[in-house]
C-alpha cells in the first residue's frame, strides 16, 4: 500500500493528490474478500496522507441494499452508525481534522534519498507470452526492492522512469526491461557524475521498441555495470530434475530467475557468487557485481532474491555503493515525512510494520494516533497503529 502510494506521489511528482477511491473494510471482486483488521482503515487511510495525499475518498457512502456491489464495503455499512466500521470512519474524519488544523495541507512529502524506479512499459513488455519465463514481471521486484530497503530501515521514493530519478543519492532500476536511447543515456551521465545506481536482472534487455540490445546483456550498460551476460538461466518445477533455487555464498537464495554472467570488468567486484553443482555450469558464477564508472559506482543483481534475499544483500552493496544507512531508523517502523517548505515544519508519520507492540521516543508532538499511545514521551504503537508527530 505505501509503496503504491508512493508511486502516485512520484507520478505527481511530489504535488499534493487526491486518493480519489478506496474500501473501508472488503472488496467484492475478489475470490476471497477479506475484511480489515481492526485498526487498518485508519492506517491505511492516513499511510496515504503520509505519501502525499490531500484527500481521502471512498467508493460509497452507504453500503447498497441490491445489486452487483451490494458486499462492496462502504462508509455506512447494511450494519448501521452502530457499528465498528462508521465508529472507524468518524475516527478518521476527526484525525484529517487534526491534520488540517495543525498545518498539514499543502505540506509535500520529504525526498528520499533513496529512488525505486517503476516503468509501466516495462511491465506491459515483461507480460508478453514469448519470454524467457513467464514468472518474472516488472511490477512484482520494485515492490520486493521498497520492501527490503525498509527493512533496512530506508523508506524509498518510488518515481517513474521519465521522472528525475537521476536527482537521487541511490537510484534502483529493477527489471526495467525496457531502456529507450534517452533513459540509457540519463544512465551513463548519473553514474559518470557520482550517481550510485543498483541495477538488476531483466533490466535493459530491449530498447523502446522492443529491439534487443546485441552483444550481450544489458545491452547498452554492460559497461557501466560491468557484466557482460550471454544467456539466462531461469528456474522452476514444472518438470522433475528442474532447478528451482540457487544459493548464494552471502546467505541468499535465487528463485525463478538468474543470470549467467560470463564476464566482469577489469574494475568490477564480486560481491557473492551462485554455489551449485559443478556440472550446472554456475557453481562459482558471479551473482552480485559492483563495478567504478566515471565518477560513479554501480552495483548489479544478476538474480530474483525476494525481499529477504535483497534486505540481507544490501549491507553489502550499500558499502560497496559507499552509501552510509543510518541507524536511527528502526526497520519496525515505516517512517514517513511531510515537510512545510515554507516554514520548515514537518509531520513525521511512523507505522508498525510489525504484528507486536513497538516502542518510540520521537521529539515533538503527538497530534494523532490510532492503536498507539504516549506515555511520558515514549510512543507505543501496536499492531495495525500509526502515528503523527508533528515537529
Amino acid at each position: 500500500l505505501a509503496f503504491s502510494a508512493s508511486l502516485v506521489d512520484g507520478i505527481a511528482r511530489k504535488q499534493p493528490w487526491f486518493l480519489m477511491e478506496h474500501s473501508t473494510s472488503a472488496v467484492n471482486w475478489r475470490q476471497i474478500n477479506y475484511r480489515k483488521e481492526p485498526g487498518q482503515l485508519v492506517r491505511d487511510s492516513l499511510t496515504h496522507v503520509a505519501m502525499g495525499s490531500d484527500a481521502v475518498c471512498y467508493f460509497q457512502w452507504r453500503q447498497s441494499k441490491a445489486g452487483a456491489e451490494k458486499y462492496h464495503s462502504a462508509m455506512l455499512p447494511h450494519a448501521g452508525e452502530d457499528s465498528q466500521v462508521f465508529r472507524d470512519v468518524c475516527e478518521l474524519g476527526a484525525d484529517l481534522n487534526a491534520l488540517a488544523d495543525n498545518g498539514l495541507l499543502g505540506t509535500k512529502l520529504a525526498k528520499s534519498r533513496v529512488a525505486v524506479v517503476y516503468d509501466y512499459e516495462s511491465e506491459w513488455a515483461s507480460e508478453h507470452t514469448a519470454t524467457p519465463t513467464q514468472k518474472v514481471h516488472h511490477v512484482d521486484e520494485p515492490l520486493q526492492w521498497f520492501r527490503a530497503l525498509a527493512d533496512n530501515g530506508v523508506t524509498a521514493d518510488v518515481v517513474p522512469v521519465r521522472s528525475n530519478w537521476d536527482e537521487y543519492e541511490v537510484a534502483v532500476l529493477p527489471s526495467v526491461y525496457i531502456l529507450s536511447e534517452e533513459t540509457t543515456r540519463r544512465v551513463r551521465d548519473y553514474v559518470a557524475n557520482g550517481g550510485k545506481l543498483i541495477v538488476t536482472y531483466y533490466t535493459g534487455l530491449s530498447d523502446e521498441k522492443d529491439h534487443i540490445w546485441m552483444g550481450g546483456y544489458p545491452g547498452s550498460i554492460r559497461d557501466v555495470v560491468g557484466v557482460r551476460i550471454e544467456e539466462f538461466a531461469p528456474l522452476g518445477d514444472d518438470f522433475p530434475g528442474a532447478p528451482d533455487h540457487l544459493d548464494l555464498d552471502n546467505g541468499a537464495t535465487a528463485r525463478d530467475f538468474a543470470d549467467v554472467i560470463t564476464s566482469v570488468g577489469k574494475d568490477a567486484t564480486v560481491l557473492a557468487s551462485f554455489k551449485d553443482d559443478p556440472w550446472t555450469g554456475m557453481d562459482g558464477r558471479p551473482a552480485i557485481v559492483g563495478n567504478a564508472y566515471g565518477e560513479g559506482r554501480t552495483v548489479y543483481v544478476g538474480a530474483r532474491l525476494g525481499r529477504d534475499g535483497i534486505a540481507k544483500s544490501l549491507p553489502s552493496v550499500f558499502a560497496s555503493l559507499g552509501v552510509e544507512v543510518p541507524d536511527a531508523s528502526d526497520p519496525r517502523l515505516l517512517r514517513i515525512e511531510r515537510v512545510d517548505e515554507a516554514t520548515g515544519a514537518r509531520f513525521v508519520f511512523l507505522v508498525n510494520r510489525t504484528h507486536e507492540p513497538v516502542g518510540v521516543v520521537e521529539q515533538g508532538d503527538v497530534i494523532v494516533s490510532s492503536f498507539a499511545k504516549e506515555d511520558d514521551g515514549r510512543l507505543t504503537i501496536q499492531p495495525n497503529g500509526i502515528a503523527v508527530v508533528r515537529r
